[in-house]
């Protein structure tokens, strides 16, 4: 249309032109079809002869690959550090039944395993997947990272290849590796969620320092192998049960404890003497809830009320890293703690004790693992 007007002599004609349109709109939506169609042929025809129709397919089988090459890497480290997990059977007190638990080879006639397990029990005896077993002694036990240390003979078992704290990351990729009760191995993978966790593994003992994993592990994983995609040792599985996935010592703490437990049968770990909780708010660091009488922190004079902000200049960001910051020490050694209180700052010189039993203090919701429900 041309113009905004029509003449009314013209109408006539173009009502008769309108009348004569559905026809020739069948016969286009015929050609239209019929052109569809053809074109249609065409492209799947190039396609086809182009490899596109392949493109869907080719996707699915790259899936598959990566899942094949997932359970290819899994079974390579499986071979490589599987050798070196054993089988743990801890005799039960009178009238009940044995408990089944895992342990690392660390060098030859020593492994390490879950001190949950062997609390309370009695002899000990580890196995390998083909079929060897032989007594076990119990060289020391530390509860405090939930590691015992293992002495056994007349077995040849490879050790396991130790790292560092530096693969401790969130986000990476890991595989636990236990013994079942059938004597085979245990395997599940997944990825670290959180690093210095706590949890309660009874009222008044809580475990610092943790690895915390969205693995899946068994209760005869506990004393188990968490290792990289290298094979290689970064922590040993705990046989204490978190709210979700699995908990390891990491392998900086389990590398020390060793060390320790191997020279005098136990470890020592600094203590400080608080309860408490994560500070909210800006800087972070812990509120202090509660005070053993009697303790270093008691002697240093803090008080409920009390924010820890930093230990020797370096900020703490919560409970989990207080905690850990106190226990990698000795007793004997001295920190520097930083204290605010009503917007004042001051330092505080405390000489950390042996670590000890303290009774369970309630505090606020945990923001790591577990409950934070003792004094560091």
């Amino acid at each position: 249309m041309d113009r905004p007007w029509i003449h009314p002599a013209e109408l006539g004609a173009r009502m008769r032109s309108a009348r004569s349109l559905p026809a020739r709109a069948g016969r286009e939506w015929l050609v239209g079809l019929v052109a569809g169609a053809v074109g249609a042929m065409v492209t799947v025809g190039t396609l086809a002869a182009f490899g596109g129709l392949d493109r869907t397919t080719r996707i699915t089988q790259t899936a598959k690959e990566r899942r094949a090459d997932n359970a290819e890497l899994v079974a390579r480290v499986v071979a490589q550090a599987g050798p070196s997990v054993l089988g743990v059977t801890v005799a039960g007190a009178t009238g009940t039944g044995s408990r089944r638990a895992s342990a690392v080879c660390i060098e030859k006639g020593l492994a390490l395993t879950s001190a949950d397990v062997l609390d309370g029990g009695g002899s000990v005896q580890i196995s390998t997947v083909d079929g060897r077993a032989t007594d076990a002694s119990i060289v020391g036990m530390d509860p405090v990272t939930d590691l015992a240390l293992l002495r056994f003979a007349d077995l040849t078992v490879p050790a396991i290849q130790m790292g560092s704290a530096d693969s401790l990351q969130v986000g990476r990729q890991v595989i636990s590796v236990g013994v079942g009760r059938v004597d085979q191995h245990w395997v599940s993978t997944g990825v670290i969620s959180s690093l210095d966790g706590l949890v309660e593994a009874r009222p008044g003992r809580t475990l610092a320092q943790m690895v915390q994993t969205d693995n899946t592990v068994s209760s005869e994983a506990g004393g188990g192998a968490l290792v990289d995609q290298s094979g290689v040792l970064i922590g040993v599985l705990s046989a204490v049960h978190a709210q979700s996935g699995g908990l390891a010592t990491p392998v900086n703490v389990v590398a020390e404890v060793a060390e320790q437990l191997r020279g005098t049968g136990k470890a020592q770990h600094g203590w400080l003497g608080v309860a408490g909780s994560d500070h909210e708010g800006s800087p972070g660091g812990v509120d202090v809830t509660a005070v053993v009488p009697l303790s270093p922190a008691a002697a240093a004079g803090l008080a409920p009320g009390n924010v820890i902000t930093r230990v020797n200049g370096h900020a703490v960001d919560g409970m989990g890293q207080l905690m850990a910051e106190v226990r990698r020490r000795r007793p004997g050694d001295t920190v520097d703690l930083t204290i605010v209180q009503a917007g004042t700052s001051r330092s505080v010189v405390v000489a950390l004790a042996d670590w000890t039993d303290t009774p369970s203090t309630a505090v606020a919701p945990p923001t790591t693992v577990g409950k934070l429900t003792t004094s560091g």
